[in-house]
């Protein structure tokens, strides 16, 4: 069952555009644009597509900008209630997550003095330190998922599978280039220069 929007949408309208485009697409998806007659024919074809969709894009932004508008002021209004909830609730991870940290570190050293107790030969201090170690246990309403951060300390240690390009860097470099015949090679890269139309309004 469609839902009725709220807006008054033309619905026939933009169903008979959609046929006509749907089918233009069928016909012309294999005509070929190998002559300047036909280069002309498919720059007349792309101008007045770009007039239409401008045209319905017009008009979706007409019905849309209101909507946009009052969700901005609902919004508004429930972020004073919202904004502190949040705000409690990120306190009680932070607490939550810091006493399960500190757990852990505990654990792990009290095990490791329990492994060196044993080393030693201390067996009633090994004992006495795996005695020591309480078991985990859940409370309502939290669950503990445990994962590992990263902060890099030394970039060139950083093995090359780890690594990424700067693909943002690259096109901003071949940009440079956008209206020259030739581009200065960057070592590992290779430039294609191709074709990009952009479709003229009238």
């Amino acid at each position: 069952m469609k839902k009725e929007s709220i807006v008054a949408i033309d619905y026939t309208t933009l169903k008979g555009l959609a046929k006509t485009w749907a089918e233009t697409l069928v016909e012309m998806a294999d005509l070929p644009c190998d002559t300047y007659e036909q280069e002309a024919w498919w720059a007349a074809l792309l101008g007045k597509a770009q007039t239409e969709l401008k045209s319905v894009l017009s008009e979706r932004e007409a019905l849309v900008r209101p909507l946009l508008r009052d969700k901005r002021l609902v919004d508004e209004a429930f972020k004073e209630a919202t904004v502190p909830v949040e705000a409690v609730k990120d306190l009680c991870k932070a607490k939550l997550a810091a006493l399960q940290t500190s757990r852990l570190a505990l654990k792990s050293a009290t095990l490791d003095a329990a492994q060196q107790a044993a080393a030693s030969g201390n067996v009633e201090g090994c004992m006495a330190a795996i005695e020591s170690v309480t078991e985990d246990r859940t409370v309502e309403g939290a669950a503990t998922r445990w994962m590992w951060t990263q902060e890099i300390v030394d970039a060139s240690l950083v093995p090359r599978e780890f690594l990424t390009v700067d693909h943002r860097a690259i096109q901003a470099y071949a940009k440079l280039y956008g209206r020259m015949e030739t581009i200065d090679p960057i070592p590992g890269i290779e430039f294609t220069r191709t074709a990009r139309i952009a479709a003229r309004s009238k």
